[in-house]
């Protein structure tokens, strides 16, 4: 007994030491603190098990005839109407007066209510009358479970008419407790009698006890202990029929036991608390084993497939930025301060003529930074397709909720989301904000230029030939007013009309010419610009593509530590 005891101390010690180290992939925080929680208890249950009081716990369905049970074991009436629950999740204790109950029952969080009898025939042990089985729904099943924990021995009644009911063998499933330290009773069985012959009648309760012992082996409690009892006439009659198993049910519950047997009880209760506990521990370790391959194969299928998924975001990007940013860059880029005279005119009409038209270039409707869109659903469609071919998987091979949850808080996809719009808008705004309109000095010299030479040729064509081979023999101030008086003399005359309106004519073709200039090198600027942007914003892609595959490696990494831990855990125990 002292190895058994110290082996499930070393157990639970070594569990809850492995369970504080944290974070896990396989529980959840709620499902840690919950499993800590049990650990506790189980540990102050160890060390309470010099405690000799036996509790025995009393569990059947409606009408199965509990309280006769419980009266018929005590020879006394100590169960009676006078004892109903005050609510249908409330456990009713019944103790001798001399007895003081566990401490640990005591603390218990689900309600209860004590009833004090004087029977010394049930001195030595707390008998429990718990809830109805088909009363039991939500929280109250969860609540009676959480009293069971406080139990030695589960006594659980049922009659001929209730021994198939589902709801048992279902409750005896979630049962963690020792079931060697089960008993079963086929109350009522005297109505197996009734019109019937004794003989008849024997073989009916032969049959029924073995059909419920068959029930009770396919519900995993291997060579259960069964007694068919008529708890009515135990108490009720001096003496019971030969078939009326009470008497040897009574002799087994209230037999004298020494201290190591009540110890071996209690330890066996605890030891299969323990080994629920690493059944657990296997099942999460198992559950690792299955996520971690879905992990590792759809790694391997997006590690195949990124190059591809890369294309078709450089695509989407390429677009989007072509429709929806160019006109940005042209509007933040554009200018007419390179162009000068009939090249500013020429432009002024062109804009005037779109603004006219509605065109929705107008300078005076050009968007800020605050307005550059998001970025286009399709690329996130593409982000949300990743997490959803993992869950989809992760669903189809039954991993547990709480799995698929960690899994998609380590792949975050609308908290990368948020991330990668805000990199991008950023990425935008700083290459945008970076760009000044060019001034195109060189561009404006020789539009300075081009137009000073025009100038002086039609001075040329003004001024009278004569006049101009004076001034170039004998330059002064009388030859050059010569000059000037020639030209404006000849400015009147229709070869000076012919030759302003030559001038006129080839200065607006100079600056439709210039204006056209301009707009060719201002689109390969905007080209340029919008170049560099879809390489800025091609990165951005590409770091996204590596986030994903930095997420599925962080989680395979995790899962293996995860994995490791657990089996050397298991392999201790």
């Amino acid at each position: 007994m002292e190895s058994l005891t110290r082996r499930l101390r070393k157990e639970i010690l070594g569990i809850r030491e492995f369970l504080t180290r944290g974070p896990f992939f396989a529980f959840t925080p709620e499902e840690r603190e919950a499993l800590l929680a049990s650990l506790q208890q189980s540990l102050a249950r160890l060390d309470a098990l010099s405690d000799q009081v036996l509790v025995a716990g009393l569990l059947g369905g409606t009408g199965v005839g509990k309280s006769t049970v419980m009266n018929a074991l005590a020879g006394t009436e100590i169960a009676t109407t006078s004892h109903r629950r005050p609510n249908t999740e409330s456990a009713l204790l019944y103790r001798h007066e001399g007895v003081e109950l566990p401490r640990a029952l005591t603390q218990t969080s689900v309600p209860w209510q004590e009833v004090i009898h004087q029977a010394d025939g049930v001195r030595q042990i707390v008998l429990c009358d718990l809830p109805d089985f088909d009363s039991l729904v939500g929280e109250h099943l969860d609540r009676v479970l959480g009293f069971l924990e406080h139990l030695d021995v589960l006594v659980f009644v049922t009659s001929p008419e209730k021994y198939a009911d589902h709801s048992l063998y279902a409750f005896l499933e979630g049962v963690p407790k020792a079931r060697t330290n089960f008993t079963f009773l086929l109350n009522k069985a005297d109505l197996l009698f009734q019109g019937e012959g004794l003989e008849s009648g024997y073989r009916q309760v032969e049959g029924l006890s073995r059909q419920f012992r068959e029930y009770l082996e396919k519900a995993d409690i291997r060579d259960p202990l069964v007694f068919a009892v008529s708890a009515e006439e135990a108490f009720r009659a001096a003496a019971v029929s030969p078939w009326n198993q009470f008497p040897a049910f009574r002799r087994e519950i209230f037999r004298d036991r020494e201290a190591k047997e009540v110890m071996a009880i209690k330890s066996a209760n605890l030891d299969r608390e323990v080994q629920e506990i690493l059944s657990r521990l296997q099942a999460e370790a198992a559950h690792l084993d299955t996520l971690g391959r879905i992990l590792e194969e759809f790694g391997k299928r997006f590690e195949g497939e990124r190059a591809e998924w890369e294309q078709q975001g450089h695509r989407i990007l390429d677009a989007w930025v072509d429709t929806l940013i160019k006109d940005f860059v042209l509007h933040r880029l554009e200018t007419l301060a390179p162009l000068i005279g009939p090249g500013y005119g020429v432009a002024r009409v062109v804009h005037e003529w779109r603004r006219w038209k509605g065109d929705r270039g107008r300078e005076a409707d050009a968007p800020s930074c605050d307005e550059i869109p998001e970025p286009p659903p399709t690329l996130r469609e593409h982000l949300e397709r990743v997490e959803n071919r993992i869950l989809h998987k992760s669903l189809q091979l039954s991993v547990p909720a709480s799995y698929r949850q960690r899994l998609r808080a380590a792949l975050d996809t609308e908290g990368a989301w948020e991330a990668f719009s805000t990199r991008w808008k950023r990425e935008i705004e700083l290459r945008l904000l970076s760009q000044r309109a060019p001034l195109f000095l060189g561009f404006r010299a020789v539009q300075y230029a081009a137009h000073l030479a025009l100038f002086l040729g039609l001075l040329m064509a003004l001024a009278d030939e004569e006049a101009g081979r004076w001034f170039l023999t004998d330059p002064g101030w009388a030859s050059a007013f010569q000059v000037l008086f020639s030209m404006v003399k000849s400015l009147f005359s229709m070869t000076g009309l012919g030759a302003v309106l030559t001038f006129v004519l080839i200065q607006v073709f100079l600056g439709a010419c210039f204006y056209r200039r301009y707009r060719a090198r201002l689109e390969k600027r905007v080209r340029k610009t919008l170049q560099s942007l879809k390489s800025g914003l091609g990165r951005i892609w590409t770091g996204e593509m590596d986030r994903i595959e930095g997420a599925l490696e962080g989680c395979l990494r995790e899962l293996a530590a995860q994995r490791n831990a657990l089996t050397k855990r298991l392999d201790r125990e």
